[in-house]
């Protein structure tokens, strides 16, 4: 169903892809949007229990093309390095990046409150102590899970 690797000697381990997807603050999710269209959307993300979570507004075209089809592929990169200095003598940057393949889903609000504390916590780590507040005080927003089907990543060094 997925394809392997072309290069497979990039690959990182699901370890190293994992560790990728937790520390990079955004990424790309990609889906069939409800035109026909392929519809892509950066995103912020955190990782939580093996899924990948994102918040958005309660409606809108990312919701809509969802309930309609729920797969979706995720991914994140990083590099090459902004600061000259921290690039590999020799080369001209190294380049990561991670893809996730699965299906989205929208969760209740009894599901909501441990996904925002995971998401809070790595975007805004001062302000974790305000999800409760935040759930308690009927403001609505969609949390959603991308359960993985499919997970590679891969590295290049640039010479």
């Amino acid at each position: 169903m997925f394809r392997s690797m072309r290069r497979p000697h990039l690959a990182l381990t699901e370890a190293e892809t994992w560790a990728l997807l937790e520390h990079t603050a955004y990424g790309v999710l990609a889906i069939n949007g409800t035109e026909g269209y392929p519809y892509a959307v950066p995103m912020n993300h955190a990782v939580i229990n093996g899924a990948l979570v994102f918040h958005a507004a309660v409606e809108g075209h990312r919701l809509e093309a969802l309930r309609v089809d729920p797969r979706a592929c995720f991914t994140v990169t990083e590099g090459p390095e902004e600061n000259a200095g921290a690039i590999p003598t020799g080369t001209l940057g190294t380049y990561a990046s991670a893809m996730v393949f699965g299906r989205v889903c929208e969760l209740p609000p009894e599901q909501q409150g441990e996904a925002l504390t995971a998401f809070v916590r790595k975007h805004l780590p001062e302000r974790v102590g305000e999800v409760a507040q935040f759930l308690d005080s009927g403001r609505k927003v969609a949390v959603l899970r991308l359960d993985v089907a499919f997970i590679s990543g891969k590295r290049l060094v640039v010479k």
